[in-house]
C-alpha cells in the first residue's frame, strides 16, 4: 500500500516526518506534486537494488593539463594516496578524470561526473567515486570520477577543472554516444556540483544534478572545514554569498535529486539539502529529495549492509529512487 500525503510546502516537508523509512519529495515546474513512501509492494520495488563491489576499472584516464596551464594554480604538488583510497595534495599535475563506459547494449545515452567529497581537503575518490561509476555503468550511464585539484583558498580552481573535464566530455559525447550529461557530489562534492549547476553556463553547465548529504551554504550551518579550505575562515560577504549555492539557484538552474539524513551533524540537512531544495521550488525548477530518519554522514554509495549509518533498506531504497529518477530524464 502506498501512502500518498500531500505536500502544501517544502517548509512542512523541512519540518516534520512524513514516514518511518524514507521520504520523497518531488516539486515540477507547473506545481509541487505529491509525495509518497514506498514499501516492498511499492513502485520502486521493480528496480534492481545491487550494490557496487568496488571492483569496477575505468577505460581511461585523461589528464586534465597535459598539455596547458590552467589559468589558476592552486600551490599544491606531491600528490598522496591514502590506503582507503584518498586523495590528497592534488595539484595541476595529477588532476585528471577516470572515465567508466556501461556495457554497449546497455547504454542510456546519459553521463554523469561524479565529484567526490572531502572537504576541499581530500577526494573520497572511492566510495563516493569509482563505487558510484560502478553503480552508474552498471544501469547503462557512462561516468567521470573527476579528480580534481584541491582548491587551498583558491576559490575557482575545482570550477576550471570541471569545465575542463565537461568540454572533453561535450567533444566526445558522439564517440561516446552521449546525449545529456549530469553532475553528482558527495558532501564538498556536493558543493562543488551545485556550483557547476548554479554558477556556469551554456555547454559547461551540467544537464542536471545529484547532490548527497551536500555542502550548500556558506553561512550558518556549513562545514567549517568546507568552508575554509574554499574561501577562508574570514570570507568577504561577497564570497560567502557567490559560495552559498541556495542563493545562487536561478529559473535555469537544472533539475535536481537530493538525498539526505535528518540526523546528518556533520553537514545540518536543513540549513544545506534542504534550503537548496526550497530554492529550487522557488524558482520552479524540477526537483527531488529522499531524506531518511537516521544514516548520520558519508555513506556514499556501498554494498547494501555496509557498515555505516545508513541502514540497508534505507540503502537500498535510495539507489531504487535514483534509478526511477535517472530513468525520468
Amino acid at each position: 500500500m502506498i501512502r500518498a500525503i500531500s505536500i502544501i510546502s517544502a517548509f512542512l516537508f523541512a519540518t516534520a516526518s512524513l514516514c518511518a523509512q524514507e521520504r520523497i519529495v518531488t516539486s515540477a515546474p507547473e506545481t509541487l506534486r505529491t509525495s509518497f513512501c514506498g514499501n516492498s509492494h511499492g513502485p520502486l520495488a521493480r528496480t534492481r537494488e545491487e550494490a557496487p563491489s568496488g571492483k569496477a576499472v575505468p577505460v581511461k584516464t585523461v589528464k586534465l593539463y597535459e598539455d596547458e596551464a590552467p589559468v589558476t594554480e592552486n600551490g599544491l604538488y606531491g600528490e598522496v594516496i591514502t590506503p582507503w583510497g584518498f586523495i590528497q595534495k592534488t595539484g595541476t599535475a595529477d588532476a585528471r578524470f577516470d572515465l567508466y563506459l556501461p556495457e554497449k547494449e546497455n547504454a542510456t545515452g546519459k553521463m554523469v561526473i561524479v565529484c567526490p567529497g572531502g572537504a576541499y581537503s581530500l577526494v573520497a575518490a572511492t566510495i563516493e567515486g569509482s563505487y558510484a561509476a560502478e553503480w552508474l555503468t552498471d544501469r547503462g550511464i557512462a561516468a567521470v570520477v573527476l579528480k580534481y585539484r584541491l582548491p587551498n583558498g583558491h576559490w575557482t580552481v575545482p570550477t576550471e577543472d570541471f569545465e575542463r573535464t565537461m568540454r572533453w566530455c561535450r567533444a566526445h559525447s558522439d564517440e561516446l554516444g552521449v546525449s545529456i550529461i549530469g553532475v553528482m557530489g558527495f558532501s564538498a562534492g556536493g558543493h562543488f556540483a551545485s556550483t557547476v549547476a548554479t554558477h556556469l553556463k551554456g555547454d559547461n553547465r551540467p544537464d542536471f544534478q545529484i547532490l548527497i548529504y551536500p555542502v550548500i551554504t556558506m553561512r550558518e550551518g556549513t562545514h567549517a572545514g568546507t568552508r575554509r579550505n574554499l574561501i577562508g575562515q574570514d570570507a568577504p560577504e561577497e564570497l560567502m554569498r557567490l559560495y552559498s549555492n541556495e542563493e545562487q539557484v536561478s529559473d535555469t538552474t537544472p533539475p535536481a535529486f537530493i538525498a539526505i539524513a535528518d540526523d546528518d551533524t556533520v553537514v545540518p540537512p536543513l540549513l544545506n539539502g534542504v534550503a537548496y531544495y526550497r530554492a529550487l521550488v522557488t524558482h520552479r525548477i524540477p526537483a527531488t529529495m529522499v531524506s531518511f530518519p537516521s544514516g548520520g554522514h558519508g555513506w556514499g554509495f556501498q554494498p547494501i549492509g555496509a557498515k555505516d549509518n545508513l541502514a540497508p533498506e534505507s540503502r537500498a531504497s535510495l539507489y531504487a529512487s535514483l534509478e526511477v529518477w535517472l530513468r525520468g530524464l
